[in-house]
């Protein structure tokens, strides 16, 4: 029995963490804008792959999240 429940905490715990992984971030209020970056997230938009590299803490989420919050729906 404890297996199971072992197997059950690790499905609902793979669950949340790929909710958390794949929303975007909570843009902070003091939000630079980038307009720059987002013109060439843009023109990358209409390709197959658009890849964002940078290392970790430069901002990528907070770039990718103000990209999609300013583009239109759908």
């Amino acid at each position: 029995m404890a297996e199971s429940t072992a197997i059950e905490q690790g499905a609902s715990w793979g669950a949340r963490f790929s909710l958390a992984k794949f929303r975007p971030t909570t843009l902070p209020t003091t939000l630079v804008a980038r307009s720059a970056l987002h013109h060439r997230l843009e023109e990358g938009a209409s390709q197959r792959l658009t890849m964002v590299v940078g290392s970790a803490g430069a901002g990528k989420s907070v770039l990718l999240s103000s990209w999609a919050a300013a583009r239109p729906p759908g």
